[in-house]
């Protein structure tokens, strides 16, 4: 992430998503996997691979684990925390996710929605809780905006040697990035990326037929058509920071425009090592509106 550590009053509608460990009433131990938002008292929204496979019905195995959301810190060792379970958990309909040899990890409307039970809803006018929610849009700024992300995503990348270890932080980290021109961009990007990666892999004069540069169009618009792509300016997107906003300036306020999908670290891909930028999935307003029975609308 970045290298700007924020202050408790900053942005008050980050939440860590956490295994928490109850080993013994002396041994507790807690782990951030992903970074959420509150949206309203009642719902967080986050990044359905956050919870790749599992789904709304299953309980977890071990009696010992539970699922919490922190808030009202930056330190996610301070936060208040409110527990959770699988059937509170809703994935977009239309998300998938599957893995390709080639592309890697594939991920289509990568979204969840967390709702908490009524006895556990948040105070978002109390200044004790430290709690408020995001307004979201589908509404897009202006090309190559710059944007702000945040999380407590590791602070050294993901794919380095040593980066579980030395590259954890315990507090929210925000920074800028630029956002690309648009979900088509991205799109084209990925393609020009993999053809440029065959010719280097089997010959600059490989002549490629027209049905596999179909394939890896259709590939690309069905899993990439609904993403924003940002490049590091200078943040980037770390593990931990899945599920964290895209937030833009409009002059009122801020708004968050889009979800952590996938960050920059690509060793495991065997053709698109080469990407240079992340990817985050857009806000889907219609689907959350429904989710939430009209108590979050977009703007």
């Amino acid at each position: 992430m970045g290298t700007e550590i924020v202050d408790d009053k900053t942005l008050p509608w980050m939440v860590t998503i956490q295994m928490k460990h109850n080993y013994s009433k002396l041994n507790i131990h807690t782990q951030v996997f992903c970074t959420g938002t509150i949206i309203n008292e009642k719902y967080i929204l986050t990044a359905a691979h956050c919870f790749q496979g599992w789904t709304k019905n299953e309980i977890l195995s071990n009696p010992s684990a539970s699922l919490v959301i922190g808030f009202g810190s930056t330190n996610f060792k301070n936060q208040t925390l409110i527990e959770f379970n699988n059937k509170m958990i809703k994935i977009h309909p239309r998300n998938k996710n599957t893995n390709n040899g080639i592309f890697g990890n594939l991920l289509y409307a990568d979204l969840a929605l967390i709702e908490l039970p009524e006895s556990s809803k948040l105070n978002l006018f109390s200044s004790s809780q430290n709690a408020r929610s995001i307004k979201l849009t589908n509404r897009l700024p202006l090309i190559k905006t710059k944007t702000l992300i945040a999380g407590w995503g590791w602070i050294k990348p993901f794919c380095e040697v040593n980066a579980s270890i030395e590259g954890k932080t315990d507090k929210l980290q925000s920074g800028w990035v630029e956002l690309m021109e648009n979900n088509l961009y991205c799109v084209n990007e990925m393609e020009v990326s993999l053809l440029q990666q065959f010719n280097k892999t089997f010959g600059q004069n490989l002549n490629i037929p027209l049905c596999l540069t179909s394939w890896i169009k259709k590939i690309t618009e069905n899993n990439w058509s609904d993403k924003l792509c940002v490049r590091p300016s200078p943040s980037s997107i770390q593990y931990g920071d899945s599920g964290g906003p895209l937030l833009v300036d409009f002059g009122d306020s801020w708004y968050q425009i889009g979800v952590v999908t996938q960050g920059m670290c690509n060793k495991d891909k065997k053709f698109i090592s080469n990407q240079d930028y992340a990817t985050f999935t857009q806000i889907d307003c219609e689907w959350i509106q429904i989710e939430t029975k009209g108590k979050v609308l977009c703007i």
